[in-house]
């Protein structure tokens, strides 16, 4: 029996190195690889590029139907659309008083809104009709966001001077970090139960609340940040909002 094994594991071997196909030498061989998954190919489109070469001027709802269809017969597999950004909010929401139209682009789909439809509401389904994921992407008026950081700057000074001193030392600045927080309001970094308050908060005082949040958090955690290097604080500070009560 030992002999017969011995001679099976010479012939597989002799196998692959002339480079046969046997039964054993198949399964020693690799999967071959896939080289395509789920997803292949996705869109990425804003108020400018959604495909207004395929429609006409003032499109109706018909026309922005046929360019979903336009782009899932080229295989895309996900449609992110810009769809929440800073004034005209992207192309489907023209009808909103409070927001002010980009030249020409935004108010495009206002004969869509004029008949009683969401356009939003037209892509999307068309969307999901033609087995294409809709993404709906939000673009930030990057001006209006340097400003969020500079003020958070003096507030952090002027409040924990010893932990802003450290955080500038090692080059830290708040884009590392306050980012996270404000894009998605706290909902990754704490915990429900202290999210839920925040945001309580948030709802009756507003914006400035956000700031006062922020800066209770490094408070907080001071005591692990101060004397940390850069390594140690953005774990702290990645992990460490969860962690308070």
């Amino acid at each position: 029996m030992k002999m017969t094994h011995a001679l099976l594991a010479m012939a597989v071997i002799i196998g692959v190195a002339a480079g046969t196909t046997s039964a054993q030498d198949t399964r020693l061989r690799p999967p071959p690889p896939k080289p395509r998954g789920d997803v292949r190919i996705v869109y990425t489109s804003d108020h400018a590029n959604i495909g207004h070469y395929l429609m006409t001027n003032s499109p109706s709802a018909a026309e922005l139907r046929r360019v979903m269809d336009v782009h899932a017969g080229n295989g895309i597999d996900i449609f992110a659309q810009t769809v929440f950004q800073k004034h005209g909010v992207g192309w489907f929401w023209p009808e909103t008083p409070d927001h002010e139209h980009w030249s020409g682009l935004n108010t495009a789909f206002d004969k869509i809104a004029k008949e009683g439809q969401s356009p939003i509401q037209v892509a999307v389904d068309q969307c999901h009709k033609r087995g294409v994921k809709f993404l709906a992407a939000f673009r930030m008026d990057e001006a209006q966001l340097r400003r969020h950081f500079n003020l958070f700057e003096i507030l952090f000074a002027e409040h924990l001077p010893k932990l802003y001193r450290h955080f500038d030392s090692l080059r830290l600045r708040p884009e590392s970090y306050l980012m996270s927080w404000l894009f998605c309001l706290f909902t990754k970094a704490l915990s429900l139960e202290v999210c839920a308050r925040v945001w309580d908060n948030y709802f009756l005082d507003g914006e400035v609340f956000v700031m006062r949040t922020a800066l209770a958090i490094l408070y907080v955690l001071a005591p692990k940040l101060e004397g940390a290097s850069l390594e140690q604080c953005c774990a702290v500070l990645r992990d460490g909002p969860r962690e308070i009560k």
